[in-house]
């Protein structure tokens, strides 16, 4: 039965390096618009601008007054009635003005676990640009004359990082250093994804009791600056 799989997808940002993706996973009963609901809070955006699927060579999207018109209700549309082979692809275009392309990948289906909660964002990597920052190619345009101090404060970062798995050594026994040191690391580092973050933002969004979500802002999204 539909409500007893659930379908598991990697979303992944074209065009951009390092690499934004997210792993999440829906029910088989969930509609096409739950999926572009679940990428859109898992990228921490706002929804604001037109998409579209193309699957199989078909475009299917929510119309909108002065935009593109599609054929059929995304709504009504159940994740299990494209039944999807393992590893097929396909594409999720949103903001037609800045073009953000992601291929999505079917990763297959499994058994629903009644102890968790669905839809789920289980896995990812770094935050996304802003939705409204001129697209994949613009941002990267930016970064080439900033290479180099990206690239040192790449290497900071690791080295903070580096520090911090090693203060998690039992060896040391100095509690109150660790204490301290892990504060100080704290202030430093952000997490470049916050997936506990995302997955509030899901329950709240799909009326599930949990905890408080964390507002999603623009400070968790990379600008066209960064």
């Amino acid at each position: 039965m539909e409500g007893e799989v659930v379908y598991r997808f990697h979303v992944a940002l074209r065009g951009v390096s390092p690499k934004v993706w997210r792993r999440v996973v829906l029910t088989a009963g969930s509609s096409l618009a739950d999926l572009q609901r679940v990428i859109q809070i898992s990228l921490r955006w706002s929804n604001e601008y037109q998409h579209r699927f193309c699957i199989r060579n078909h475009y299917l999207g929510a119309s909108r007054p002065g935009g593109l018109l599609f054929f059929g209700d995304p709504e009504a549309m159940t994740l299990s009635q494209f039944a999807f082979r393992l590893h097929e692809r396909f594409t999720y275009e949103y903001n037609f003005f800045d073009a953000w392309l992601f291929d999505t990948r079917f990763e297959g289906e499994h058994a629903l676990d009644p102890k968790r909660h669905y839809p789920r964002c289980v896995a990812g990597a770094r935050r996304a640009l802003l939705e409204d920052s001129g697209g994949a190619e613009s941002f990267m345009d930016r970064q080439i004359p900033e290479m180099p101090a990206a690239r040192k404060t790449w290497h900071a970062e690791r080295k903070l990082r580096d520090i911090a798995k090693l203060l998690e050594d039992p060896a040391l026994d100095d509690v109150a250093f660790r204490t301290r040191s892990r504060a100080i690391l704290g202030r430093r580092l952000k997490p470049d994804f916050d997936r506990r973050a995302v997955n509030d933002a899901l329950d709240a969004a799909f009326s599930r009791p949990g905890r408080q979500p964390k507002e999603l802002g623009h400070e968790d999204s990379y600008s066209i600056d960064h």
